[in-house]
């Protein structure tokens, strides 16, 4: 293509592999116009080259193309060979590669056809905004207290069934020990020690009969730089061991929760 530039700039619902395909159908349009019988085209893109090579076109628009294009060529008698290189990087003219393809960042978008799986992943964001937007303005659900991120529980992935009924429960605060008065309608657990009623937060933060422990194991959490709050402890568990905790407090506690 000799110091020729094409570029454009690709619609943000494309993912990355539709963005380096598109690329690579420029240089098929650029080497149909020029008339060029033999070509080389370089790109740091495997998974462009492997889905050029196989030629299973699927449902994606860009590879259909190609076969076409493909097809073209071989009746215009035009030589086209693909290589890959593991990244540009210390390639002549790379730099001027990128700053080209910088400048193109607020350009005109260009018109090409998007696959519906490119869009999955926009969907799957815009999801996740709005989930994210929603739960956020729980603030009074005592549960935004210990996740008010949505995702994962990086401390709930235990082998043990019992480790993990224990961990939901101190997810969401409830557990028999501390609602076990519902059933029967009695008056709630009162803590002996400390004259206050018997939650999840105050065994695990403020209950003076488990201060030792508390010193001893959430340690690992003010190394970190981090108070000693619900969301800490529990949404950190994986790394105080917080069900490990609970088994040294007491086994009867342990299987009260």
């Amino acid at each position: 293509m000799g110091s020729a530039m094409v570029c454009c700039k690709i619609p943000s619902t494309a993912s990355v592999f539709t963005a380096e395909l598109y690329t690579i159908s420029l240089a098929l349009d650029h080497i149909a116009a020029e008339q060029y019988s033999n070509c080389t085209t370089y790109t740091d893109s495997l998974s462009s080259i492997l889905a050029l090579e196989s030629l299973h076109v699927g449902s994606h628009p860009v590879l259909a193309d190609y076969q076409n294009r493909l097809a073209h060529f071989s009746l215009t008698a035009t030589s086209i060979q693909f290589f890959w290189i593991p990244g540009h990087v210390g390639i002549y003219r790379n730099k001027l590669a990128d700053t080209t393809a910088k400048s193109v960042c607020s350009g005109t978008i260009a018109t090409m056809p998007i696959p519906h799986m490119d869009y999955g992943l926009v969907f799957k964001a815009r999801l996740r905004a709005n989930w994210q937007s929603s739960w956020s303005e729980q603030r009074d659900n005592k549960l935004f207290q210990i996740k008010p991120y949505i995702g994962l529980w990086p401390s709930s992935f235990r082998k043990v069934w019992k480790e993990e009924v224990v961990l939901t429960r101190l997810h969401i605060g409830h557990s028999f020990l501390t609602h076990r008065f519902l059933l029967p309608r009695t008056d709630a657990p009162m803590c002996s020690l400390c004259n206050t009623q018997i939650t999840i937060s105050h065994i695990l933060l403020s209950c003076h009969r488990y201060n030792s422990q508390r010193r001893q194991y959430f340690k690992h959490v003010l190394s970190q730089g981090l108070s000693v709050t619900l969301d800490s402890v529990i949404d950190h568990g994986d790394t105080v061991h917080l069900v490990e905790v609970f088994s040294l407090m007491t086994i009867d506690l342990f299987n009260l929760i």
